[in-house]
Order: structure tokens, then sequence, then C-alpha cells
């Protein structure tokens, strides 16, 4: 068993948002489409794109919910870049791999 999400209404947010993102003007959107009604408050269309955040795990993370798929991306992404770490007052280099 694998931990997708914390709960079923983040993955189907996220399920919205991963196909909103994907989709180009005008396209089907068949996860939105499946749940009608059902989808209204999860995700306003277009959410990602007007949000201007740099990095789509960025938006999934902080409007979304916490995944550990995009956790794990958010943080290799960090290592990868040798970026710093700030932890209770001290500053350190990210080491090893996700």
């Amino acid at each position: 068993m694998e931990l997708v999400a914390r709960s079923v209404t983040e993955f189907v947010t996220r399920l919205l948002a991963d196909e909103d993102r994907g989709a180009g003007e005008g396209a089907a959107r068949p996860v939105a489409i499946a749940l009608g009604a059902a989808s209204d408050g999860l995700y306003q269309q277009g959410a990602v794109a007007a949000s201007g955040m740099p990095k789509y795990e960025a938006y999934v993370i902080r409007n979304i919910g916490h995944f550990p798929d995009v956790s794990s991306s958010l943080i290799q992404s960090h290592l990868d870049k040798s970026d710093q770490a700030r932890r209770k007052g001290r500053v350190g280099r990210l080491e090893g791999s996700v």
C-alpha cells in the first residue's frame, strides 16, 4: 500500500489541478466532467496559471495539500541545486538524496 494523499478531497483537487495544467484552451477535462457539480469549490479552473508560482509542485503544496511524491520532487530539486537550508537559525548545506 502506498500513501498518495492525506484525504480523498486533496487527491481529487490535485487531479483537477493536474488536468487543468495539462489541458489546452477548450480541451476536454474528463475528471471535471466525471465529477460534475461535486467538483464545485474544490478547484477553480485556471488557478495554477493565475498563481504565478514558478513551480507547479510549489502550487500543489501551498494550495492543495502535502503529497509524498511532490515533497520528494521539491526536496530533490533543492538538493540538485545545492541550496542552503535554514534550520533553527543555522544555515547549512543540504546533503544526501531522496
